[in-house]
């Protein structure tokens, strides 16, 4: 048996704080050398809509990225997977159905948020991500997103929501919606 010391040790701690009461974002070092960062609430869920009436069937955010903002010096756009953080005492598919009315206006139900997989975010990063698959197909969207407050702040108030063919949304390139792409495929087969 390997006697490496797997307690990690803290380098930095936002000053910020999640809704669960930790540290937004913690760094920490295991063994010895490997910094990898920590999120408030750890987990994360990730999901697509899905209308099977439309010719484009699968409904993806269009949002500010403000670490893309720093990257590319100027306020970015990124098209990719809902998400949302697993900070809250609710289960993945709770903090979906929540994120799909919060972000897209759908009011869901349990069976129509479908389970895809769990994968680890990065090796930078100690999160596991849930995806799923939101069936939307013949559900009006109903309530206001974020984005639509006339009181949204200028983060919320770009976003929308992009509808893609599934060669659109496997050429954006998108890893979260690529990998329920993939998992949905595998299904089928």
């Amino acid at each position: 048996m390997n006697s490496t010391n797997h307690t990690p040790i803290t380098q930095y701690e936002s000053p910020s704080i999640s809704i669960n009461g930790q540290p937004f974002m913690t760094v920490n070092q295991a063994r010895g050398y490997y910094e990898y960062a920590s999120r408030g609430g750890i987990d994360s869920i990730f999901f697509i809509l899905h209308d099977g009436n439309s010719p484009k069937p699968f409904g993806l955010i269009n949002e500010s990225k403000p670490s893309l903002d720093e990257r590319l010096g100027e306020l970015a756009m990124l098209t990719t997977a809902f998400g949302g953080s697993m900070d809250a005492e609710a289960t993945p598919q709770e903090i979906t159905i929540t994120e799909v009315l919060e972000e897209a206006g759908y009011v869901v139900t349990d069976e129509q948020v479908h389970f895809m997989g769990s994968t680890f975010v990065s090796s930078q990063m100690d999160q596991i991500a849930h995806g799923f698959l939101v069936d939307v197909t013949g559900i009006p969207k109903t309530h206001v997103t974020e984005s639509e407050y006339p009181e949204a702040s200028a983060e919320f108030a770009t976003n929308s929501v992009v509808w893609m063919t599934d060669d659109e949304l496997v050429a954006n390139n998108d890893w979260k919606s690529c990998f329920i792409f993939l998992k949905l495929i595998a299904n089928k087969e």
